[in-house]
């Protein structure tokens, strides 16, 4: 099971423990849920839904957050890569990435390499 899932499930079972025990105090002392109960009982369910909002993110799921993320870095890099290009570079990528014959792979130095059909 995810970690995630696991602490989900431990905040709300110590939830309804500490909610159980907090109504059994009550009662056992016969003189029934008083202001103090109630004030504690607020208390234990802001926790819980506070705890279980950190440990979801809010809703975000982490591989949304870190590709939007990883996606906008990648993008800026780029724009900055291409506002360095001159005319002459920019035509010849664009020719490059119009190519529909050719093949393109990283040779071992990290070099882009063409290679034909």
């Amino acid at each position: 099971m995810e970690i995630r899932l696991r602490a989900t499930l431990f905040i709300w079972l110590a939830f309804a423990a500490s909610m159980g025990m907090l109504l059994w105090n009550g009662a056992a002392t016969g003189v029934g849920v008083g202001l103090g109960h109630v004030i504690l009982g607020v208390m234990i369910v802001a926790a819980s839904i506070v705890g279980n909002g950190v440990v979801w993110n809010w809703g975000e799921l982490p591989h949304e957050a870190s590709a939007t993320t990883r996606s906008k870095g990648k993008q800026k890099a780029l724009d900055k890569l291409l506002e360095k290009l001159d005319d002459a570079d920019l035509d010849a990528l664009r020719e490059r990435l119009m190519e529909r014959d050719a093949v393109y792979g990283v040779g071992d130095d990290g070099e882009l390499i063409q290679r034909h059909k």
